[in-house]
C-alpha cells in the first residue's frame, strides 16, 4: 500500500476526563449497533479508531456522529489492517486506487463546520501532506492490535488475576471521570500493581513493532524485538505468559512507593533500566517510542482496554473459548489472528 510519509502525532491532551467519556460513548455505540453477537477485533478497531479522529482532526463532532459514519468508520479500520497486510505481500495496491476509504475518510473527518485546525493541511486522502493516513497510522494501526490482545488477556483467557486487573483498570478510569489526575497511572493498585504495568506488560508480549530492519555498514540488519521481549532477561522465569506483576521487581527501587509518582529522575532512571533489559515495544529510536508520546500513547491503551472491559461488564463472554490458546502460550501476533473471534451476550 502506498501512502504518503508519516509524520508524529501531537501528544499534548488538555482533558482526559473528555477523552475517557468520548471512549465511553463509543463503545457504547458499537454495542447497540451489534446486537448479541460482536466481533472483538471491530469493537477495538471501532473504538480506538473513533477516538484517533476525534483527537487528531478537530471540527470533526458532527460528521462522525451524522447518519452513516458508524458504517464508514468500520469501512476505515478494516480497510487499513487489509491494506497493511497485503502491503506485505505485494506491492500491487496503490493508495490511488482505494476509493471506497477515500469517500470514508471524506465523509468522518472533513470538518462540518469552520476550524482554525492546520495541523492536517486540506485533508484531502490523495494529498502527501493533507493525507489523513498521516496522522492515523501512527495513532491507530499499532494501537488496536495491542488494546485487543490487553483486553483478551485480562477478561478473556482465565487468567488467576485478571479479576483484578480489570479493576485496577477501572480505577484508573473512575479517576479520570473524577478529576482528569492522570499521575495515578503509576500509582500501585491491588498487589502493587499499577495500570502501567499492565500496559507494558502488553507491550512486552505484544510489541507494535515485532521486527525492524535497518541497512548498516555492511548490510541488512535483523532485530527481532517479539524475541528479546520474550526472552528470560526480560520475561524471567515464565517469559510467554501475561503476569503485570513481574515489572514490580524491575528497578522496584525507582517505583512508587519507594519513590514519588511524579519523581522525573526516578522515572528515567527506570526507563534506562527496562531498555538495558531490552524492552523497546516501539523500536529503539521509533518516535512513537519517545517522550510524551511515549507516555500519551500508553495512557490511551490503559484509557481504551479499561473503558471497553468495564462497557462489556460482565454479560458478554467467548463464543467460541477454544479459539485462545492455553495460558502459557502467548496470543498469536499476526494481523490476521482473531480478527473472526466474537463475544456473545449471555441469556
Amino acid at each position: 500500500m502506498k501512502t504518503a510519509v508519516n509524520i508524529s502525532v501531537d501528544p499534548k491532551v488538555e482533558n482526559w476526563e473528555m477523552l475517557c467519556a468520548a471512549a465511553k460513548r463509543h463503545v457504547e455505540e458499537f454495542l447497540q449497533q451489534a446486537g448479541n453477537i460482536i466481533n472483538v477485533a471491530e469493537l477495538s478497531q471501532y473504538t480506538t479508531l473513533k477516538l484517533s479522529i476525534g483527537y487528531l482532526f478537530p471540527g470533526t463532532e458532527n460528521t462522525l456522529n451524522k447518519v452513516g459514519s458508524f458504517q464508514n468508520i468500520q469501512i476505515i479500520g478494516k480497510r487499513i489492517n487489509e491494506l497493511w497486510i497485503a502491503s506485505k505481500k505485494d506491492d500491487s495496491n496503490t493508495w490511488e486506487n482505494e476509493l471506497l476509504i477515500h469517500e470514508a475518510l471524506k465523509a468522518v473527518i472533513t470538518p462540518s463546520v469552520a476550524s482554525d485546525d492546520t495541523s492536517s493541511s486540506t485533508r484531502d486522502p490523495l494529498d502527501r501532506k493533507g493525507n489523513p493516513m498521516n496522522f492515523l497510522l501512527p495513532a491507530y494501526e499499532t494501537m488496536w492490535r495491542v488494546v485487543m490482545r490487553c483486553l483478551l488477556e485480562i477478561r478473556y483467557r482465565g487468567a488467576e488475576n485478571g479479576q483484578a486487573w480489570s479493576r485496577i483498570l477501572r480505577d484508573y478510569i473512575d479517576n479520570l471521570q473524577d478529576s482528569g489526575v492522570v499521575s495515578t497511572f503509576r500509582s500501585p493498585g491491588q498487589n502493587g500493581t499499577s495500570a502501567l504495568d499492565i500496559v507494558k506488560e502488553a507491550l512486552r508480549l505484544y510489541p507494535p513493532s515485532r521486527r525492524i530492519h535497518r541497512e548498516f555498514d555492511s548490510g541488512a540488519q535483523r532485530i527481532d524485538i517479539e524475541k528479546i521481549h520474550r526472552s528470560k532477561l526480560l520475561g524471567q522465569d515464565d517469559p510467554l505468559v501475561f503476569r503485570p506483576e513481574r515489572w514490580q521487581s524491575i528497578g522496584a527501587e525507582f517505583r512508587p512507593p519507594q519513590v514519588a509518582v511524579d519523581d522525573e529522575v526516578a522515572k528515567t532512571r527506570l526507563r534506562e533500566l527496562e531498555e538495558e533489559l531490552g524492552f523497546m515495544p516501539f523500536a529503539f529510536r521509533c518516535p512513537a517510542g519517545k517522550g510524551e508520546t511515549r507516555g500519551f500513547g500508553w495512557k490511551m491503551i490503559a484509557l481504551l482496554v479499561g473503558v471497553i472491559s468495564d462497557g462489556l461488564d460482565s454479560d458478554w463472554e467467548l463464543k467460541n473459548g477454544g479459539a485462545l490458546p492455553q495460558i502459557g502460550t502467548p496470543l498469536a501476533s499476526d494481523r490476521e489472528a482473531y480478527t473472526d473471534l466474537e463475544l456473545k451476550r449471555r441469556t
